[in-house]
Formats: C-alpha cells, structure tokens, sequence
C-alpha cells in the first residue's frame, strides 16, 4: 500500500509536468492521470518518462504491528508395523509458550484441537486427482479425516512466560500448534523406521515413505485405534 500510494503521487507530478498543470489538478483513474480536464494514458506516461530518462516507481515498507511471538514443540513416541502400514501413536506431547495462559482449559482445547488438525494433514489428508485434473476426493466418504479414535491423548505443558505486548501477558495460540506436528511425527517415524519422511501422507511401509500427495499409497496408513 505504501509503494502505490508513492507510485501515484510520482505519476500525478509527472503528469502534471507533462501537461502543464499544477500537481493538485490532476487525479489517478483505473488506466489514466485526469489533468485540468485533460486525460492522458498511463501508457503516454511510461513512455514520456522513459524517453526522459526517468523511472516511475517506488518502494514501501511496512514491518507490522509490534506482535508476540508464541512457540510450541511436539513429542511422539510410535509403534510401527512397516509391513502392514500400521502406526499406534503412544504418548503425545506439546508444551507450548503461550505467556500467561488466562483460560487454560479453553488454551489446551486449542493445542489439543491443533495436534488432531496437524495429524489429519500428516497421516490422511489427500487431495487427489484423475488424469483429468478432477478431484476425485471431493466427498468426506472419500476424503479421510481423522476421528476421535485416531487422535492421541496429547499431554499439554504450559510454559510459565509473560508477554509486555499480549493483554495481561498472554500470547496467541491460534494455529501455531500445527505447526511442529508434521516434521516432529516425520522424525519418529524415521526413528522407527530409516526411513526419512519428506512429504504427507506419510506411509511407513519399506520404500514408500514420504510419497507424494495424492500418489498411489497417499493416505496408506492406517492408524490403530488409541486406547
């Protein structure tokens, strides 16, 4: 916003230059600068500005409100059967530094709610298409999302921080649970398995690890039902 807000006050002094008017008489339209009346093309512009040796345009930046930053970390431990593609995820894990926590039930719900998100993306979640470019998993019947029995008991640790800029200390959570769920399972399946993850839906069958999204085995993985 900024660099076109400077881009249109350089256009509408040159334009005036150009045509002879005062900068204060000329206006910026979808394809044109209106001086005193007398329209002229942003094309015309860029060409005169050119062949005098000057270039239209600008830089802004803007570096945001100032903000908290919040961070979370995940822990798995896995039971593998590679032959059958089969994972019991065991304990679940996530501390998170969310400053002072101010409704922690309401707080763990939103962890909680982000690992069963994030294990969703990892494990079953594909968007998959024909050699027609359709979808082809457009239905939840379909399309696997994962269930309460497919998602953990995730033990949540709260740091005890306080944030100068989050009202009464506290930080947002929002989404940044999600964010360690993927790479931290990738590593315990590596660990179970050697073999390196490198895309969902992992599959921790011998050779098929980390295979594309929406290829033959995507979404693969069956998960044993938590207890």
């Amino acid at each position: 916003m900024k660099a076109a807000d400077a881009l249109a006050v350089q256009l509408r002094e040159f334009a005036a230059r150009y045509v002879g008017a005062a900068p204060g008489e000329c206006r910026l339209t979808a394809e044109a600068v209106v001086c005193a009346g007398h329209e002229v093309s942003l094309k015309e512009l860029f060409q005169a500005a050119r062949a005098a040796g000057r270039e239209l345009s600008a830089d802004g930046h803007w570096g945001g409100s100032p903000r908290s930053v919040a961070f979370n970390a995940q822990w798995f431990r896995l039971a593998v059967d590679p032959g059958a593609g089969e994972i019991r995820i065991l304990p679940s894990v996530h501390p998170a530094d969310a400053g002072k926590v101010m409704n922690p039930v309401q707080c763990r719900g939103q962890v909680e709610g982000g690992v069963a998100q994030a294990l969703g993306a990892t494990l079953f979640e594909s968007v998959r298409l024909d050699e027609r470019g359709e979808v082809t998993t457009a239905a939840l019947r379909r399309y696997r999302l994962p269930q309460f029995a497919d998602v953990p008991r995730t033990e949540v640790h709260f740091m005890e921080t306080s944030d100068a800029i989050g009202p009464l200390g506290a930080k947002s959570m929002s989404e940044s649970p999600f964010n360690p769920v993927a790479p931290v399972f990738a590593n315990a399946l590596r660990d179970a398995t050697g073999d390196q993850v490198h895309r969902t839906a992992a599959d921790p069958r011998p050779g098929v690890a980390g295979a594309p999204r929406g290829g033959p085995v995507a979404g693969a993985v069956r998960v044993l039902r938590q207890r």
